[in-house]
């Protein structure tokens, strides 16, 4: 029973964020790479990175080579994710999704309150606003998003930081003999690049 309320649960979140993609042009759809949440006067902003295709939105900030920039804002991040899908008019895709950033002010409130999905992507904290994360241009990478966890996985490789995806998370919260850790990273100013800053321990499911 369990597993048949999760799979339907699963085809509903399907449904939400990428429609029939059968019936749908790639044209139209938003293709997520990274995932940035920050917290604002009691409010939450989502910063979406996609691919570019065809992108015409004045408001849309180019990165790289092949990715756009485009924020929102709401009362929850569903509502802020639906925000942008109907600035850019277009329908977002997760599917390729590499990586989810928490600023440090939103880590510290309860993050299990913005992270409700059992996937394989990356999950870390941000001494900056997400936003800011996002926004590095990673040396012109064609996709910063990718430039970014590879440096986390990197830096897991070499013993100097960790990788946390979002089911190990959810493990790891739901284990109250556990505690909760996630790599930290920043980005020191307009021209650098995103670098690692060791290890979040979080007390309470706070930072």
């Amino acid at each position: 029973v369990k597993f048949t309320c999760f799979v339907f649960s699963l085809f509903l979140c399907f449904l939400l964020f990428t429609g029939c993609t059968g019936s749908r042009h790639l044209k139209d759809l938003f293709i997520v790479e990274g995932l940035g949440i920050d917290y604002y006067d009691n409010n939450l902003s989502v910063t979406l990175q996609g691919l570019k295709v065809n992108v015409s939105n004045a408001s849309d900030t180019p990165l790289g080579n092949m990715v756009v920039n485009t924020s929102a804002s709401g009362t929850t991040v569903s509502y802020a994710i639906n925000n942008i899908a109907k600035a850019v008019s277009k329908r977002a895709f997760f599917g390729h999704n590499k990586i989810i950033v928490l600023s440090k002010e939103l880590a510290q409130n309860d993050i299990k309150n913005y992270i409700d999905s059992r996937a394989d992507v990356a999950i870390c904290v941000s001494k900056e606003k997400a936003k800011f994360i996002l926004e590095s241009k990673e040396n012109d990478a064609n996709v910063p998003s990718e430039n970014i966890l590879f440096l986390i996985n990197n830096n897991e490789e070499t013993g100097q930081s960790i990788l946390v995806n979002e089911n190990e998370f959810l493990m790891l919260y739901e284990d109250k003999y556990s505690d909760i850790y996630l790599p930290v990273i920043e980005r020191k100013d307009d021209e650098s690049t995103v670098e690692s800053a060791g290890i979040a321990l979080f007390s309470d499911n706070r930072l």
